[in-house]
C-alpha cells in the first residue's frame, strides 16, 4: 500500500496476513525503515510490538499488551526500551461509550493500520477517557477525557480529546459519513 501526500510518496506500507489476521505491517520511507506485529487471543488484538531498523536488524523497541472487555480495550500496558536508556511501562485504562464506534461495519483487523488517537476499528464503541500513568513513578496519573458528537445513527461527527483538567483540546476530529 502506497500513501500519497499531494502527489507525492509519502510512505510504502506492506501488510502480511494469516487469513483474516493482520500480523505485521512494515513501512519503507526513503532510509527509515519500521515493523509492527500483532498477536491475538480469541480474535483480539493481545499484543502489538513495534521495532525500528538499525544496521540491516529490526530492534524492538515498544510492546504493548491489550486487555479486552465487552469488545473494547480495557487495558493497555506498554513497555518501552531504547538503546542507552532505562526500560519502562506505561499503564493505560480505557472507558467507552455504548455507542457505534466509526469503523464499526469495517475489517477490525484492516484498522489496525489506522490506529488513531481518537478513533480506532479495535473498540466496538468510542472512547469517552482514558487514565494513564508509567509504572513505578510517584505523582498522579494523567487523565484524558473525550467529547463527543453524535449523528442521528449514533455514530461520532466530532471527537474533541482535552486533558481532564482543561478546556484546551489536544485534538479535534471530525467525520464525515457518505
Amino acid at each position: 500500500m502506497t500513501y500519497f501526500v499531494n502527489n507525492v510518496q509519502e510512505n510504502v506500507y506492506t501488510l502480511a496476513y494469516e487469513g483474516d489476521l493482520l500480523i505485521s505491517k512494515t513501512s519503507q520511507v526513503d532510509s527509515y525503515n519500521a515493523r509492527e506485529e500483532f498477536e491475538y487471543e480469541n480474535g483480539y488484538l493481545k499484543f502489538r510490538k513495534k521495532f525500528y531498523f538499525d544496521e540491516g536488524n529490526y530492534i524492538p523497541y515498544i510492546t504493548t499488551q491489550y486487555t479486552f472487555e465487552g469488545g473494547n480495550i480495557s487495558e493497555a500496558l506498554e513497555s518501552f526500551t531504547y538503546a542507552n536508556k532505562s526500560p519502562y511501562s506505561l499503564h493505560q485504562a480505557y472507558t467507552h461509550d455504548q455507542k457505534n464506534n466509526p469503523f464499526k461495519n469495517m475489517n477490525k483487523y484492516f484498522n489496525l493500520i489506522y490506529f488513531d488517537q481518537a478513533i480506532d476499528g479495535l473498540n466496538t464503541n468510542n472512547l469517552i477517557g482514558n487514565e494513564y500513568y508509567t509504572v513505578g513513578e510517584l505523582g498522579a496519573p494523567i487523565n484524558i477525557v473525550c467529547e463527543i458528537n453524535y449523528n442521528s445513527e449514533d455514530f461520532p461527527t466530532m471527537i474533541k480529546r482535552r486533558y481532564a483538567h482543561s478546556e484546551t483540546p489536544i485534538t479535534i476530529t471530525t467525520i464525515e459519513y457518505q
